[in-house]
């Protein structure tokens, strides 16, 4: 037999209690499923899989009604709450023994700075946090830059830090070379 979506509620309190979500992801789900709740037919308020089945046409719905109240970047992220919830709901919720076993994935936000002061990162700090946000390693002594010049160019320098006018002409005049509009 088929979940309720009250259901869904429920699999999120117990994954509070079982440690699977924290308290303040358990809020950000539970509103997403209270604005979508909100647009369900009785079919779909009394099946999950209804409910998944529609959710591009309920998401619709939640849009057009809500297109005033929310931005559309918000409508999406309620919309992609949702979809996890009733994923992690059928992956775990229904079976206490995969709930037992569940360990979901942490992901790590950096704090905002809260002083009132802006902080600046120098361009070594950036090129670093860009490296390490990579994945590559790159030695201590060079710059790694990785450009996004179109979606299906991108580009990733590596340079020396101690980089050198004559140099950086060196650079100049080989990438000129390489244009095509003359």
């Amino acid at each position: 037999m088929d979940q309720k979506i009250t259901a869904l509620y429920e699999f999120v309190d117990s994954a509070v209690k079982s440690r699977k979500y924290p308290e303040s992801t358990a809020q950000t789900l539970r509103a997403a499923v209270k604005l979508y709740e909100q647009e369900l037919n009785e079919d779909e308020k009394n099946s999950i899989s209804e409910f998944r089945k529609n959710i591009d046409q309920i998401a619709q719905v939640v849009f057009t009604k809500n297109k005033t109240k929310f931005s559309a970047a918000s409508l999406a992220t309620y919309k992609s709450r949702v979809i996890k919830v009733v994923n992690d709901y059928e992956a775990y919720g229904v079976d206490q023994a995969k709930m037992a076993g569940w360990t979901p994935k942490v992901v790590a936000r950096a704090k905002k700075h809260t002083t009132g002061h802006s902080h600046t990162q120098s361009k070594d700090e950036q090129v670093d946090n860009t490296s390490r946000s990579a994945g590559a390693a790159v030695p201590a002594n060079m710059h790694k830059i990785e450009l996004a010049l179109r979606l299906d160019a991108p580009v990733t320098l590596v340079l020396p830090r101690d980089l050198q006018a004559h140099e950086v002409a060196t650079i100049t005049a080989i990438l000129n070379s390489l244009t095509t509009n003359g």
